[in-house]
């Protein structure tokens, strides 16, 4: 009879475990990025259908999860998935979205994109669903070039930029615009190039466009290096603005 009873209390204890295992909270992304090649995965299109440096570019998505945020992501086709940006929206109630972006001169590190071919991606924040398209690069090598940090984030913060390649003892503004054809006229900030052809400066990114008080809402923005005397733009850099992000009270961005 104990017997009995020591079984019976054994296969109690067991059905109580195997209970509260199925009500604990296991709502964890595991699921790996759709197959691109998949029937059911979305689409992204993008115009024009060849692209080059600080070119501004439309992409559209379709048959993404109604109503989520997505990300926009530019990949080398023999690279994998990068975790900066390019820009963000949100699907409509159909799972369409359109974004407004302008490609990027150099990756992240500094290194200038070349094609002959690169990956655009759109992908939902948790990186469960995704659509690819592949798409043609142009552009000319460049000898001179900068590069800003970060390169996204909110209006209101500080940024670093640093230049190389550049003539030595050239003086140099930085201008701001939604595209290079249209810089801002007002300086955001001024520098020499040192005897290594280089230079290094903090400025601060304005919440409204310099002489306006328009606020600056532009999903993409260009930050130029323009020549002091002759109004020449020498290189220019993509910066990705997000709107509802809020800039931090403080930067953490190093001291040049």
């Amino acid at each position: 009879m104990k017997h009995a009873e020591r079984l019976l209390a054994l296969v109690a204890g067991l059905l109580l475990l195997f209970g509260l295992a199925a009500c604990e909270d296991t709502a964890v992304h595991t699921t790996p990025p759709a197959p691109v090649d998949s029937e059911n995965a979305p689409t992204v299109q993008v115009e024009p259908s060849t692209v080059g440096p600080n070119m501004p570019v439309t992409i559209t998505g379709v048959g993404f999860p109604p109503d989520t945020a997505v990300e926009v992501h530019l990949n080398p086709v023999t690279a994998g998935f990068t975790a900066d940006p390019l820009g963000q929206g949100q699907t409509d109630s159909e799972g369409r979205v359109t974004l407004e972006v302008q490609m990027p001169a150099l990756w992240l590190d500094g290194t200038p994109i070349t094609g002959p071919e690169l990956l655009v991606e759109v992908v939902t924040e948790d990186g469960d669903i995704r659509g690819v398209a592949t798409v043609p690069f142009e552009g000319e090598t460049l000898e001179s070039f900068v590069t800003i940090d970060p390169s996204s984030g909110a209006v209101g913060q500080q940024m670093r930029i640093d230049g190389q390649g550049l003539e030595p003892g050239r003086e140099l503004v930085i201008r701001m615009g939604a595209t290079e054809a249209e810089l801002n006229a007002e300086d955001l900030g001024q520098v020499t190039v040192d005897d290594n052809g280089a230079f290094q400066t903090l400025v601060t990114l304005p919440t409204t466009w310099p002489g306006t008080d328009t606020p600056i809402t532009e999903p993409s923005l260009i930050i130029a290096v323009v020549d002091a005397s002759s109004d020449e733009t020498v290189a220019t850099a993509s910066f990705t603005n997000i709107a509802e992000q809020v800039a931090p009270a403080g930067t953490e961005t190093p001291a040049p």
